[in-house]
């Protein structure tokens, strides 16, 4: 039997204990480097992957009007996180 961790950002789930790919890692998203937009070429055939293309940054897309309904979700949920984290005393005030 193996657990499950979803993530409450985006419903994603890992395994808890794992060697391979896709353990659960917390520090490895540096909202200031990390690209959060990635452009992928996906008119390949079979096996060949999507070949990454560009990436964006969230400061890049912050001001862009294209992104505003998916950031509105992102900043939503994240307030949601915080808010809820608070009343179930996973956050405290410091």
């Amino acid at each position: 039997m193996t657990e499950y961790f979803v993530c409450p950002l985006c419903a994603r789930n890992r395994p808890l204990k794992s060697k391979t790919k896709g353990r659960i890692k917390w520090d490895y998203v540096d909202l200031n480097t990390a690209p959060i937009l990635q452009v992928r070429d996906d008119t390949g055939g079979r096996g060949s992957g999507f070949p990454l293309i560009a990436s964006k940054t969230l400061a890049e897309i912050l001001e862009d009007p294209q992104y505003a309904e998916i950031l509105e979700g992102l900043r939503a949920q994240l307030l949601r996180l915080v808010k809820d984290g608070k009343e179930l005393g996973l956050l405290e005030e410091r």
